[in-house]
């Protein structure tokens, strides 16, 4: 005799089915999820808004530039990043995405005139262009720094995160930089 299994839609939740709730959180199924799903699965789907509405990654970040060559080269070049596309757009003009290795969030590097760029640092700050996350600030600054990018703000405490730390840079394209090390 082979024993059935339940269909997917006659699958609710672990947590529901022990609380006991009758909150309709607690009686929500998930008709598309085969039996056995992965507490993963379930677990993302408890933190879901109502309303179907699932943003789950951010998609891209836009950086504005006044040469995506120069930035495209010091992106890929000395930082490592990984080229994502790079598509012609006509007159000139181009789509660049890049991404650090292994990152689902893509950098655009939007062509803006140098004037837009100044009036942008002038009303928004100097830290307009990206910030990006490194597994240690310290090492990374080191081997930058042979690399001949110059460090503008050293390593150091961030205020607003405990245990973080970040730095400055300024890239060869010209632009500013932040780099971050997660704390607690």
């Amino acid at each position: 005799m082979t024993a059935s299994r339940p269909s997917a839609s006659s699958v609710t939740p672990r947590a529901s089915r022990r609380s006991g709730s009758g909150s309709p959180t607690a009686r929500r199924r998930w008709p598309n999820r085969p039996y056995g799903a992965s507490s993963r699965c379930r677990a993302r789907d408890a933190r879901r808004p109502p309303g179907g509405i699932v943003i789950v990654n951010p998609r891209l970040a836009v950086l504005y530039v006044s040469d995506q060559s120069r930035t495209l080269e010091f992106l890929t070049g000395t930082l490592g990043f990984e080229l994502a596309a790079d598509v012609p757009q006509g007159e000139g003009r181009r789509w660049v995405e890049v991404r650090p290795p292994g990152a689902q969030t893509c950098v655009a590097l939007a062509a803006v005139e140098p004037e837009i760029l100044e009036a942008l640092e002038a009303r928004a700050g100097r830290m307009t262009h990206g910030w990006f996350d490194c597994d240690d600030v310290d090492a990374t600054c080191r081997d930058l720094r042979g690399r001949g990018v110059e460090i503008v703000v050293a390593p150091q405490a961030t205020p607003w995160r405990e245990g973080g730390r970040w730095a400055q840079i300024r890239g060869h394209d010209g632009n500013l930089y932040g780099l971050t090390q997660r704390g607690h």
